[in-house]
């Protein structure tokens, strides 16, 4: 009987972490309409150079009653790669009418914001839906008897876990919210890095923390895009905020020093995107280049960072951009 009412939980928190959640997050938050499935890595100018057959490739997770959840290289329609349900039509063509449509410029402050705020966007989008679907299977977990209502319990501290990351996350998101209101573009600061590369293998949208070096309980935020700007042309842009800037300089400079070489810059890149990265997308010919050992280490090492911090313990050494 209490294999039955796990695996009915197993049930209902896949049920749960499959359905979707949404809702418009404009920077006024007033907005009641219907969220699209909402492109955090722009469909016509980056998927276009990473596409095949209308496909791209994701490194991502399945939730599965009965199995536990492994990464996986996995082809994805264009149209839905990247995507999340966190902004109706209209705010999202009004907020990135810019970098929707004209080229990316990387020395153009409004463009930079822009790719960070939609960073924060989806992560913000991301980490509110995680707090509900936690929450909810928590619920279940409680109507199942399996675990207490009234004390403390795993599934429980999770729950209050993940509001506490969505909260932050929030707050962050908040603060560019204003400066967008107010076009305070130099809010925010950033590193470009520009990468040679043989042709566009990876593209990348994302928002992380980044523990202090003095308090390790402690965080700032950081947002990463990696943009191929053409065939043998790819760029990576670093976004924190001014009050930030102090803590992300020590750490841009530790780990992307100016004086590294391509190929090193190369691989210190590919191992920031794996270990601090989940919305990203890859070229078929990327993957297909990889050895079946070195893509068995990919994706041990994405599931081993997805709730902990990389200590720099693992020597995995890949080159995501050929």
């Amino acid at each position: 009987m209490q294999m039955d009412t796990h695996f009915r939980l197993r049930i209902e928190c896949s049920r749960i972490w499959n359905d979707g959640w949404g809702r418009c997050l404009e920077p006024c938050w007033e907005c009641a309409e219907r969220p699209i499935k909402a492109h955090s890595i722009q469909n016509a100018q980056i998927l276009d150079k990473l596409v095949r057959d209308g496909h791209v490739l994701t490194l991502s997770l399945d939730y599965h009653p009965t199995k536990p959840p492994i990464p996986e290289f996995r082809a994805i329609g264009r149209n839905r790669a990247t995507t999340f349900d966190g902004l109706c039509a209209k705010h999202d063509a009004e907020i990135f009418k810019r970098i929707d449509t004209e080229p990316i410029k990387t020395n153009d402050r409004e463009h930079l914001f822009l790719l960070a705020y939609r960073a924060a966007t989806r992560e913000l989008h991301t980490t509110m839906a995680a707090a509900y679907k936690v929450q909810a299977s928590y619920k279940e977990a409680v109507k199942l008897g399996l675990a207490p209502s009234d004390q403390p319990s795993e599934i429980g501290m999770f729950a209050v876990e993940r509001m506490a990351v969505a909260w932050d996350t929030y707050r962050y998101r908040s603060r560019l919210d204003e400066a967008l209101i107010s076009e305070q573009y130099d809010s925010l600061h950033h590193r470009v890095v520009e990468i040679e590369c043989s042709r566009p293998t990876i593209a990348v949208s994302s928002l992380f923390s980044v523990p202090l070096a003095n308090s390790p309980d402690s965080y700032f935020l950081v947002s990463l895009s990696v943009l191929p700007r053409d065939d043998n042309r790819t760029v990576a842009v670093f976004s924190w905020t001014a009050e930030d800037d102090a803590e992300a300089q020590v750490w841009i400079a530790a780990e992307v020093p100016e004086n590294l070489g391509n190929s090193a810059l190369r691989r210190r890149l590919s191992r920031i995107v794996l270990a601090n990265c989940e919305n990203m997308i890859f070229a078929h010919e990327l993957v297909e280049r990889l050895a079946d050992d070195i893509k068995d280490r990919i994706r041990a090492f994405f599931l081993s960072t997805m709730f902990t911090v990389d200590d720099g313990s693992d020597d995995i050494d890949v080159d995501l951009f050929i």
